[in-house]
C-alpha cells in the first residue's frame, strides 16, 4: 500500500516512523493537524457524500486535467510545469469555461456539460 512512502510524504518521517512501529492510532484533531485529513465531521458518510457532490459540480474537462496533473507532480516541478504548459491551453477551449464566466457574472452556479 506504500505506505512507508506516503506516511513520511504527509506528516514527516520522525512521525511516520512512530505510527508504523508502534501502530499509534491518530485522532481525527491531530489528523486534521498534521495533514492527515483536510476536514472532520460528526457524520463522516454525509460529509464525504455534501464533498463528492460539490466534487460533481466542477467543470469535467479541468477536474480531469488536474486530477491527471496531480499525479504528474510526482514527477516534480519540471514535470508539473510541462503538464500545465500542455492542459491550460485544453481548458482554455472549452465551453465550461465561457460558461463559468458567464455564470459569474449573471451570479449564479454555473452548468458544466463537459464540452
Amino acid at each position: 500500500m506504500a505506505a512507508t512512502w506516503l506516511l513520511p510524504e504527509a506528516v514527516g518521517i520522525t512521525r511516520a516512523r512512530e505510527m508504523l512501529y508502534t501502530g499509534r492510532q491518530v485522532a481525527p484533531a491531530l489528523a486534521l493537524e498534521w495533514g492527515l485529513v483536510n476536514d472532520t465531521a460528526d457524520d463522516a458518510l454525509q460529509h464525504a457524500l455534501a464533498m463528492a457532490e460539490r466534487i460533481a459540480q466542477a467543470a469535467p474537462i479541468a477536474l480531469r486535467l488536474t486530477k491527471n496533473g496531480l499525479e504528474q507532480a510526482a514527477g516534480g516541478l519540471e514535470a508539473s510545469l510541462q503538464w500545465e504548459a500542455l492542459a491550460q491551453p485544453v481548458t482554455l477551449t472549452t465551453s465550461d469555461l465561457h460558461e463559468s464566466i458567464t455564470a459569474f457574472h449573471e451570479q449564479r452556479p454555473p452548468q458544466f456539460r463537459g464540452r
